[in-house]
């Protein structure tokens, strides 16, 4: 078992201080050339990081309206971890956080998922999903009250939740599960013991490359910026604006590619004076 990292920043919600349901959340910072490197490939590490910030804000969204519905207490896991009082620019804050350990991605989630155990449930998600909300989450819970194992799975054969009854009921590794592959859920899923109840909750997508992005379509970013561009190259590439996720409803024949074109013009990098011509 993983020592227990200690928390450095946020705050909890009191209203949820006797629940012993835990939700953690895995987050990398969302800074460019760092976070969604896949995606990065295909738009570019300025606009994919803002893709993480916006999905890193709806998560905490999701995750501080369950607090506030005293469902469970919501904790963040960050990479890298942040020294006492830190905090990522332009991510919302609200959430009690501690550093994620090193080791490969399963190394990092069973040991957040130790880490924010109370003796109750714990459930462990990433912020990639765009529609993830607290209702989503919570159906995770209610199945732990049967199921010992629960998994959100996601349209690639991943998993967007995993969630256990218990701390007690987690392998001491995941050793063997193919990540970013088809078969991610189902190496996770064998590396439980045998004879645990094994329940999955409803799919969701999770955005890890463009045709993610694509099929994300009933999304549009609302950039607010009036100074500097976008995605100017700086020396702290940690600089964000603000930004909302909201649906597109007053364009409803618009195709999924078409919004995905709309998403990437909001995002597009002003030119620059060396190309301005």
């Amino acid at each position: 078992m993983s020592r227990r990292r200690s928390i450095v920043s946020g705050s909890i919600n009191t209203r949820s201080s006797t629940v012993t349901d835990r939700l953690v959340i895995l987050a990398k910072a969302p800074a460019a050339g760092r976070s969604k490197t896949r995606l990065a490939a295909e738009i570019g590490a300025g606009r994919a990081a803002m893709v993480s910030r916006l999905l890193i804000d709806k998560t905490i969204d999701a995750a501080r309206a369950g607090e506030r519905s005293g469902w469970w207490r919501a904790l963040l896991a960050v990479d890298p971890p942040l020294a006492t009082g830190a905090r990522w620019p332009g991510v919302k804050r609200g959430l009690a956080t501690f550093g994620q350990a090193r080791g490969d991605l399963g190394d990092r989630i069973l040991s957040a998922m130790r880490d924010a155990a109370a003796g109750g449930p714990v459930v462990a998600i990433g912020a990639d999903a765009p529609f993830v909300s607290a209702a989503a989450i919570r159906r995770a819970f209610l199945l732990l009250r049967s199921h010992d194992v629960v998994f959100g799975p996601a349209h690639d054969g991943g998993f967007w939740l995993i969630g256990v009854a218990g701390a007690q009921r987690l392998p001491r590794q995941f050793g063997a599960v193919r990540w970013s592959t088809a078969d991610a859920l189902a190496d996770a899923q064998a590396a439980f013991a045998p004879g645990l109840r094994i329940a999955r909750t409803d799919p969701l997508l999770d955005i890890d490359d463009r045709a993610d992005l694509d099929a994300a379509g009933n999304l549009a970013v609302c950039v607010h910026a009036s100074s500097a561009p976008l995605f100017e190259r700086r020396a702290a590439p940690e600089v964000f604006v603000q930004a909302d996720i909201i649906p597109i409803t007053s364009a409803p024949g618009l195709s999924g590619r078409q919004r995905l074109q709309r998403i990437l013009g909001r995002l597009r990098p002003a030119t620059s004076p060396a190309s301005a011509g």
